[in-house]
């Protein structure tokens, strides 16, 4: 990753999360300070602060946790968080893609909205197509193409996924719980 001076850090609050956390263009998470009221009743003040960002071997993308009073902690991947604050909602069909391949790097110059079949060309040319993977927004739309008359072949080929994984996630032989 090139070093980027965080002299020129543009932040934005996360749709949904206004008040709560911001996104930089540099791929960065943080809080905003606040106060909240505990469930005790209790006032508790929230400094401002980068949040950690991590991967699980499940999920090759970073992660962070953010909350709401009330609510349970939501997983979020961080290269949405900045598509969704810098570049708008995503649009239907589309998928955040990384240009430079690195799922790490989620500064907004390497984040752009793009079709299942540029993300799959941009693995092929980077090297780091998997023929093995689907994760729950592609299993989403693949059903969803499907329902439209879509053939399992021309999912498969935009997708870059095996004519079989189409076929199992469509079907529910497999990603049974989305």
């Amino acid at each position: 990753m090139e070093d980027d001076s965080l002299d020129t850090e543009n932040w934005r609050s996360i749709p949904g999360w206004e008040g709560l956390y911001e996104v930089s263009d540099l791929g960065r998470v943080r809080s905003v300070s606040r106060v909240v009221m505990r469930s005790n009743g209790v006032k508790n003040s929230v400094q401002q602060r980068i949040l950690k960002s991590s991967n699980s071997k499940d999920q090759p993308y970073l992660l962070v946790g953010l909350y709401k009073t009330g609510s349970k902690s939501k997983s979020f991947c961080v290269h949405s968080l900045v598509a969704i604050a810098f570049l708008g909602p995503k649009p239907d069909g589309m998928l955040v893609r990384h240009i430079n391949g690195d799922k790490t790097d989620n500064r907004l110059k390497n984040i752009t909205y793009g079709t299942y079949q540029e993300n799959a060309l941009d693995m092929h040319s980077h090297g780091t197509m998997s023929f093995a993977r689907m994760n729950a927004e592609m299993v989403i739309e693949a059903r969803k193409r499907s329902s439209l008359g879509e053939s399992y072949v021309s999912i498969s080929r935009s997708m870059g996924v095996k004519v079989s994984t189409i076929m199992a996630a469509i079907k529910r032989q497999n990603w049974k719980h989305i």
